[in-house]
């Protein structure tokens, strides 16, 4: 997959109605090299118990992409990519591949303040 088609590898679903008393992560910018992340997925292999993969660290970012440090599975794409701000986790990515850099696994992401505006606006 080309770095374009992950940086806008965005869906958006929107609910009818309310969903009870679970509240929504809030959204933030990017990311940038050195940040600590976090990734909360149901993977391939445990599809009912969440994963939790932290910390991991962004490697580089561009063009909308984060290349991550994490060993990510099948079945985590369109996990949320977390970030602690001001004490609480906002989502700031969304895996959209795996892959290996230099024989290493690595997930790439979608950042959100690249392609998300986009999306938001399309009907």
């Amino acid at each position: 997959m080309k770095s374009d088609q992950i940086a806008t590898d965005l869906a958006l679903v929107r609910l009818s109605g309310d969903i009870g008393k679970a509240q929504p992560l809030p959204l933030a910018p990017g990311v940038a090299k050195g940040d600590e992340v976090l990734i909360l997925s149901y993977g391939r292999d445990r599809p009912e118990i969440p994963s939790i993969q932290s910390p991991c660290l962004v490697e580089n970012q561009r063009a909308g992409v984060a290349v991550l440090d994490c060993d990510v599975t099948y079945g985590l794409f369109g996990a949320p990519v977390t970030r602690m701000i001001d004490g609480a986790p906002h989502i700031v990515a969304v895996v959209s591949a795996m892959g290996k850099i230099n024989g290493q696994p690595r997930a790439f992401a979608a950042m959100l303040d690249h392609s998300l505006g986009a999306v938001l606006a399309a009907p």
